[in-house]
């Protein structure tokens, strides 16, 4: 499907349609002058955007997880809890995809990534030794993912996410100055520190 096929379904015009699409997932020089077609992703991001999906799409977005991000050579792996269930990153399929949140500007300011990545870019942070997971109710599930790309480190984005993960509470203060946030370690010792029955991932 070409933008233009899209906007009309959607109501606009294929020009802002276009911007939009610009913003949210950039083109690269060898694609810039070539025929636009739209994959399932951008598809379903404009949707969620500018138009109220059908029955279906509604169905399978609200029984849909976001894929987990993971390559060979990771530096780093983000794991989460899950996005929330109507949010807009279930929506469009992309990791921390609302507004508010300033995830991918936080890793520029950081030198993680040289620019300023956008959420319908997510796919792209391999590129940068980054990867992406979210645990559900499926910690095995990220375990298994984790041992097979074996990162250099691991970073839960909250307690919570943690806690999911190591399968029972994590005591102690979170926050403020006297907070202890064991959020990243090396794999091994994440397995060590928050695994309930001590079992190795590697």
């Amino acid at each position: 499907m070409e933008p233009e096929t899209l906007a009309a379904e959607l109501g606009m015009s294929g020009k802002r349609l276009r911007s939009w699409l610009r913003w949210m997932f950039p083109r690269t020089i060898s694609e810039k002058g070539s025929r636009w077609y739209l994959t399932g992703q951008q598809v379903r991001a404009a949707q969620a955007r500018f138009g109220k999906p059908g029955r279906e799409e509604s169905a399978q977005a609200a029984g849909n997880r976001i894929p987990a991000i993971h390559g060979p050579g990771l530096d780093i792996v983000f794991v989460g809890e899950g996005p929330l269930a109507h949010g807009r990153s279930l929506r469009t399929g992309c990791y921390y995809a609302d507004p508010s949140n300033r995830f991918y500007a936080h890793l520029e300011q950081s030198r993680l990534t040289a620019r300023l990545l956008r959420p319908g870019e997510c796919s792209k942070l391999t590129m940068y030794g980054i990867g992406l997971d979210d645990v559900y109710d499926d910690r095995l599930g990220v375990r298994s993912r984790l041992k097979e790309s074996s990162p250099s480190a691991v970073c839960f984005n909250s307690k919570r996410s943690l806690e999911a993960f190591a399968g029972s509470e994590i005591r102690g203060e979170w926050r403020g100055v006297r907070g202890r946030r064991p959020a990243a370690a090396p794999l091994g010792e994440v397995s060590k520190q928050f695994s309930p029955v001590g079992r190795k991932l590697a």
